[in-house]
């Protein structure tokens, strides 16, 4: 029982594997697979479709929104971060992908107090799930199929990871309005120590430009918009004086744009030979007469 139930579970694991390629390719030796490859490609046989494992690194920028400057007091700014996501995609005739996977890009609310060294940069837990369709717009490499320009469309979803606290340490500061050098009352802000999120969504759209380094291994260069789909932080700061108390708050939604770099490595390829050759141009030369 133990012996059967092993030999189900392996062949659940490989069939993938083995369905995807000939037997010759899955047995062979990494040399002699590599030039069965090559002596496909010659003869006319075409990769149908692919698995592939991907990688991302990039920079991206996001602003937040600010509804009350305190008559020009505070100001928002955009925010630069690093970012990343693994992904398992499948593409069809190197003309269409499909991936999806897990992004760990967070997003930021920053405000700065304007003429003095002030400022406070929240951000949420990083964390957020994607999904994405690409689709070849111009190819550049007839041999190398799926080299050339892509676009792209996704969509993210961004959990709710609790509640986000400063990591500054005070509360407020008190000093003359430098806006008005001839007003002596003395002012209060207190800063935005904590903020409160949601789970929400982000839009994508992009452009790559993609090129084959072997049959098996692809770079990309992209370039990406971001939309918010829904207010990920919110949080509020106090302004008062003598006389009176302003409140204002600041959201932050993902809104923005990111640039970075791909590779994509095809762990799994199933192929197919072009309908317009004959399976007898597949065979050498014919022997010699005498």
């Amino acid at each position: 029982m133990k012996r059967n139930l092993y030999t189900f579970l392996c062949w659940i694991v490989l069939l993938p594997a083995v369905s995807a390629q000939s037997l010759y390719e899955y047995y062979a030796p990494g040399k002699q697979r590599r030039q069965y490859t090559e002596w496909l490609n010659q003869k006319g046989a075409t990769i149908s479709e692919r698995w592939y494992l991907g990688a991302e690194g990039f920079l991206r920028t996001d602003k937040s929104t600010l509804d009350n400057s305190f008559n020009g007091l505070i100001q928002t700014n955009k925010v630069v971060g690093v970012g990343g996501s693994v992904l398992l995609g499948y593409s069809y005739r190197d003309r269409w992908a499909f991936e999806g996977g897990y992004a760990r890009s967070p997003i930021h609310t920053y405000l700065e107090v304007n003429n003095s060294p002030y400022s406070f940069h929240l951000k949420n837990g990083n964390n957020a799930l994607l999904l994405r369709a690409r689709r070849l717009l111009l190819a550049t490499n007839k041999i190398k199929k799926g080299s050339g320009l892509w676009v792209s469309a996704g969509a993210w979803l961004v959990p709710k990871s609790g509640e986000v606290r400063s990591s500054t340490a005070f509360r407020g500061y008190d000093f003359a309005y430098q806006a008005h050098p001839m007003r002596s009352d003395n002012w209060m802000l207190t800063p935005p120590a904590s903020v409160k999120e949601r789970t929400t969504g982000l839009a994508e759209l992009g452009l790559e430009y993609s090129f084959r380094l072997s049959d098996w291994v692809e770079l990309g260069l992209f370039g990406r918009q971001n939309w918010g789909l829904g207010k990920a932080l919110t949080s509020t700061m106090v302004y008062s004086d003598k006389t009176q108390a302003q409140v204002a708050t600041i959201h932050a939604n993902g809104q923005g744009t990111s640039v970075g770099m791909a590779i994509r490595y095809t762990y799994t390829a199933k192929r197919k030979a072009v309908s317009s050759r004959s399976m007898f141009d597949l065979q050498g030369k014919g022997l010699r007469k005498f």
